[in-house]
């Protein structure tokens, strides 16, 4: 007997909505490097890797519909909105003044105590991205509605669908 088998559809299907925005992250990047390799103009992968974990996400809750589940639009923006903030505190804290794994000198005895902080700070901002995507999920836990799947759709894939356009016309155009 599997694991989520002994939880309840709640948590069920916020663990889930949390697995595919991950999920659909992953295969995001792999579909953009793809696209990049493959492409000679250039490539801006946010497009990709904004629908690929939006599509992920969105087609779950379709499956489940005319049941309760997770709303979309809310784990989706509070998934992206955790994942640039812990973008942000690494590239703040230890991109820009080059320490940590970042670093010139690697064996220092200050830059090993920072490697050490790196690693656990790390490991705090995935459990902070995994933890407010899944209590989002676990929140908006209600019965899959014609006005969610609207607002859901329209709120968010028309965004999404006019930044891979604009993408595409920033790495296309020829001036």
């Amino acid at each position: 007997m599997s694991l989520l088998h002994t939880f309840d559809d709640a948590t069920r299907s916020s663990m889930h909505g949390v697995l595919f925005c991950v999920v659909g992250s992953l295969l995001g990047v792999v579909l953009a490097f793809i696209i990049a390799t493959f492409t000679t103009a250039g490539y801006l992968p946010v497009g990709t890797f904004l629908a690929s974990a939006f599509v992920a996400m969105a087609g779950h809750w379709l499956f489940r519909w005319k049941r309760q589940a997770y709303d979309p639009s809310a784990v989706f923006i509070t998934y992206l909105l955790s994942l640039c903030i812990s973008v942000w505190i690494i590239e703040f804290f230890f991109v820009d003044p080059n320490i940590g794994p970042y670093a010139d000198q690697l064996w220092t005895i200050p830059n090993l105590l920072t490697n050490a902080a790196f690693g656990i700070i790390l490991f705090l901002l995935i459990g902070m991205t995994l933890g407010m995507t899944y209590f989002a999920a676990r929140r908006t836990h209600d019965d899959c509605t014609l006005q969610r799947a609207l607002l859901a759709f329209i709120g968010l894939g028309i965004p999404i669908y006019f930044l891979a356009h604009t993408e595409y016309f920033l790495t296309h155009f020829q001036p």
